[in-house]
């Protein structure tokens, strides 16, 4: 079954693939970012369209349009090609929409598969097999007019263990680049959206809060130089959106979260939840003190006000 994405495009002069990643680093266009798709990609199918985009970057608009890249990069610690079949076949029906902006006024609407045509070879002989894969032209031209997007640090993206918290930490990072801009208020069905939730999964906002906004905050604030908070906007009495915020962490914080991604992914889960349980222990205390001084309390509660 297809997949529909959505993005849109506007070509301007300074270009994302002009820009050479550094070691370490995969450079992503806004418009394979805020992706659209209804079918919900998976956490491993999303980094390893990162290697593949990181792989062909610095030779996007070469003619002929072949990149290749070893298996063993794609299957990562698995052995065999039947889970790297189902990630690329899923890439392959993932169908991106593109709003095209053209002069006075013109637009129109381009529709692109994320992965093109493909070959897996293998040696019998040989330890060793290569993917061979190209991109849809169409796909190209726009990512050749890109002049938005993210650094994505490899280390960090392969250390996420839930799509949503990867999704959302490039949301964050392709805005970061905006100087002018540190939150957002973004709607609760394009932050669903944006972070690749499935529309029959967490229909209500308590569901969506507790199954993915929570864990994936927690899990991008543990991992990364930067820490995030989603803050419930309502309607009346209903949530329609959130305000997404964004700032840098200091020093020794990010000294803290570069030594967790040195470490064993074994042992990972307990470590976040011990950082949790010391950022909520330390808002009660802080709460409690305010509280004692007699001032009212300017602190939002966990649950039901902010994100963490």
């Amino acid at each position: 079954m297809s997949q529909v994405a959505t993005m849109d495009w506007a070509p301007e002069k300074l270009k994302t693939l002009d820009r050479a990643p550094s070691d370490g680093e995969i450079i992503k266009a806004k418009e394979l970012i805020d992706v659209i798709s209804p079918m919900g990609l998976s956490l491993q199918a999303r980094k390893v369209y990162n290697l593949l985009l990181e792989n062909a970057h610095t030779r996007m608009g070469e003619r002929g349009g072949e990149h290749q890249i070893p298996l063993s990069v794609l299957r990562g610690v698995h052995k065999g090609n039947e889970r790297l079949d189902r990630v690329l076949k899923q890439l392959m029906t993932t169908v991106a929409v593109i709003q095209l902006h053209g002069e006075k006024g013109r637009r129109g609407i381009r529709r692109v598969q994320l992965l093109g045509g493909n070959d897996v070879v293998e040696d019998v002989n040989e330890r060793e097999g290569v993917f061979k894969y190209e991109f849809d032209p169409r796909l190209v031209d726009v990512l050749l007019e890109s002049r938005v997007y993210a650094q994505l640090k490899k280390d960090v993206v392969f250390a996420f263990e839930s799509k949503y918290a990867l999704a959302l930490y490039e949301v964050v990072q392709r805005r970061s680049n905006l100087r002018h801009l540190a939150h957002e208020e973004i709607d609760i069905g394009k932050l669903r959206a944006l972070l690749d939730v499935e529309p029959e999964k967490y229909a209500t906002f308590g569901a969506l809060n507790q199954r993915v906004l929570k864990p994936a905050v927690t899990e991008v604030n543990f991992l990364c130089d930067f820490s995030v908070s989603m803050e419930p906007i309502k309607t009346g009495r209903k949530i329609t959106a959130v305000r997404l915020s964004w700032w840098m962490k200091s020093a020794d914080d990010k000294r803290r979260a570069r030594e967790e991604l040195r470490r064993a992914r074994i042992g990972r889960k307990a470590r976040r939840d011990d950082a949790v349980e010391e950022l909520a222990d330390f808002r009660q205390k802080l709460r409690a003190d305010i509280e004692h001084a007699g001032k009212p309390p300017a602190i939002p509660d966990l649950e039901d006000e902010i994100v963490y």
